[in-house]
């Protein structure tokens, strides 16, 4: 049996056995049923038109649609079941938002519904492809591609050292994710560590290619032009304390820069036209969460609505 493991958990270099077989029930559901089991109360009736919204993606919580101008919020989906649900991601015509709950749901925004594609254990982190047509997801151990609208998994090999996380696809054939590290020498089998890089993959499975090497690096973003990728760096500091921070490398690992001085730095994307940033940071109350956006510099910003409750989250504009 394959057993899950939270992204959170993987985080903090938990040692414990990583299960390497997996199961996969994949399975095509054809009922549909109301987004978020009902209206969000932060909404007025008849709402606002959230098609240029932020999904914001609060692990082991819930979904919002973020109204870029006034932060104000829609529910899609809560009562997310772990650390590696949510990861909600647009579909190139802002219509289609795909998010993981113990498999891949796919929801039309404007019609409020929404439709079961992957069924399995946890099954997450979807990413489209450009022409909507496919979708990249993993369950924490492997990388998949299937098509939008009907079971066909399709498994990527990758060494059993990397451990697939938060997948963004480039805007034309360029898979980049997060690649935990694993140790596979150890009688326990293959156990974490604190180390993750970028990689690149095609989306048949060849090419894979490290794109960085600073230590940890997560939650990648590509830019609209597809020329170079957003992303979180964790640094270590004093007393064991570490700081987190955004930057930007070319996608041919060149480039390497920080956007701005700021720390606690969660997430981050930019918009479709690439001149605006969103930044999710750590909120002033304990456990919470703040966006923000400002210029594509990462200057000018500015808090975006009200935090919400949570300590991990990721963005997609």
């Amino acid at each position: 049996l394959y057993t899950a493991r939270s992204e959170a958990v993987m985080r903090r270099g938990n040692l414990r056995t990583l299960a390497l077989a997996l199961v996969l029930g994949a399975a095509l559901a054809a009922s549909c049923a109301p987004v978020g089991g009902g209206a969000d109360p932060t909404v007025s009736p008849g709402g606002e038109d959230f098609a240029a919204a932020i999904a914001l993606s609060v692990s082991a919580e819930a979904i919002y649609l973020v109204d870029p101008e006034n932060g104000r919020r829609r529910l899609v989906a809560d009562g997310l079941r772990d650390f590696q649900a949510g990861y909600a991601a647009w579909a190139s015509d802002h219509r289609r938002l795909a998010y993981g709950n113990g498999g891949i749901y796919v929801v039309d925004t404007a019609l409020a519904e929404e439709t079961l594609l992957i069924d399995g254990p946890a099954i997450s982190m979807p990413a489209w492809s450009r022409d909507g047509k496919r979708i990249a997801y993993g369950d924490g151990l492997s990388l998949w591609i299937t098509s939008a609208d009907s079971e066909e998994p399709a498994r990527l090999q990758l060494p059993e050292t990397i451990a697939p996380i938060g997948m963004t696809w480039r805007p034309g054939d360029g898979i980049v994710f997060q690649g935990l590290a694993l140790d596979c020498t150890t009688s326990l089998g293959c156990v974490s560590t604190e180390q993750s890089e970028l990689f690149w993959i095609a989306p048949d499975g060849t090419g894979l290619r490290q794109i960085t090497h600073v230590g940890h690096a997560e939650n990648p973003k590509w830019s609209p032009d597809g020329s170079s990728i957003l992303f979180v760096r964790r640094l270590g500091g004093k007393d064991g304390a570490r700081s987190t921070e955004l930057w930007q490398v070319n996608t041919d690992g060149t480039g390497l820069k920080q956007v701005f001085r700021l720390f606690d730095v969660v997430a981050a994307d930019w918009s479709p036209d690439g001149q605006t940033l969103a930044v999710l940071r750590k909120g002033e109350e304990a456990r919470t969460l703040q966006l923000w956006t400002g210029d594509a510099d990462g200057s000018n910003l500015r808090p975006l609505g009200t935090a919400v409750p949570g300590t991990h989250a990721t963005i997609d504009w």
